[in-house]
């Protein structure tokens, strides 16, 4: 689902952290281990969707049709120096080797990472390495690609085989990925971009281990992993559950549209969920509310999307 409306929230903390300035590239890394993860009990999943609260996620509120007020929980990273980490990163990029100098090290809220920020300026590279496993987890290049003489047109199904490709060396079992993303980008005189997100889905719910990438010129540019390999021991969600989660879910945005001006009417019009897992090792879900609100007078209307999170009290 787009999200392009997004009047009740700054985007994403998690997306726009300085410390989630993403990094990793695509030369050749091992595949995750399970075994830095602790598994899940399904005892443990249960009792935590019996116990367990909704908290609206961001910064303050203020949106157009007058709802106001703070979010519940800031979600983000924090960002420390550590000496202990190496102060240069070398990578192979298009057959050559480039050297990156350390920045910062940081921990996240969500995905149970803590990483070395690296970057080139001069290559406009910026790449995170998981500082337990030493895993290039994140990869981005900031100049634009700019079209291949020697092959000027590359098909969405060639830059989707590129990204699934790419999926296939980093995990050991891609047929349990779907595709919960994807967009082509097209700009005049540079190559096309595809950009694509494959996530383990347990019984129709998307979790946080995923992996985006945007591949263009027939290879990738970008790719951000979360929790990649780490989450296939989760049980599913049972009917009972979902239902209390998506009732909460509701009543939160119930509350929050309660005392929209007389002019506005909205419609909750759906709720999309992601599976994560804490900083320590707990379950939460991502709740993302889509709601409609249309102005009688004007008769126009946006649509704002609430960004909230279901996690073990």
């Amino acid at each position: 689902m787009k999200k392009t409306a997004l009047i009740l929230l700054t985007a994403l903390l998690l997306v726009l952290s300085a410390c989630n300035a993403q990094g990793s590239t695509p030369g050749t890394t091992e595949k995750p281990s399970n075994a830095t993860e602790e598994s899940v009990s399904e005892s443990e999943v249960i009792q935590y969707f019996d116990d367990f609260s909704v908290l609206i996620v961001g910064g303050d509120i203020e949106s157009a049709c007058g709802v106001s007020g703070h979010g519940e929980i800031e979600l983000g990273a924090s960002s420390q120096k550590d000496e202990q980490a190496p102060t240069e990163h070398t990578i192979s990029l298009n057959g050559e080797s480039v050297l990156l100098s350390y920045v910062e090290t940081c921990s996240e809220y969500l995905y149970q990472e803590t990483y070395h920020v690296y970057e080139s300026r001069e290559n406009r590279v910026r790449i995170r390495v998981n500082a337990v496993t030493g895993e290039l987890t994140f990869f981005t290049i900031a100049s634009p690609i700019p079209v291949n003489p020697e092959h000027p047109v590359y098909t969405e199904q060639e830059l989707y085989d590129v990204a699934y490709a790419f999926l296939c060396d980093k995990v050991n079992d891609p047929e349990n990925y779907q595709v919960t993303d994807r967009e082509l980008f097209v700009e005049a005189g540079l190559s096309d971009e595809l950009m694509i997100e494959f996530s383990r889905v347990i019984e129709g719910i998307p979790t946080a281990d995923s992996i985006l990438i945007y591949a263009s010129n027939g290879q990738v540019s970008f790719y951000k992993m979360q929790c990649l390999g780490l989450m296939d021991q989760i049980p599913p969600l049972t009917a009972e559950q979902l239902s209390k989660i998506e009732n909460a879910a509701a009543a939160k945005v119930e509350n929050l549209y309660q005392n929209i001006a007389s002019k506005y009417e909205y419609t909750h019009l759906d709720t999309t969920y992601k599976m994560m897992r804490m900083s320590d090792g707990r379950m939460a879900i991502r709740c993302y509310a889509v709601v409609q609100v249309v102005n009688s007078e004007t008769e126009t209307s946006v649509e704002d999307v609430v960004d909230m999170i279901a996690y073990l009290n």
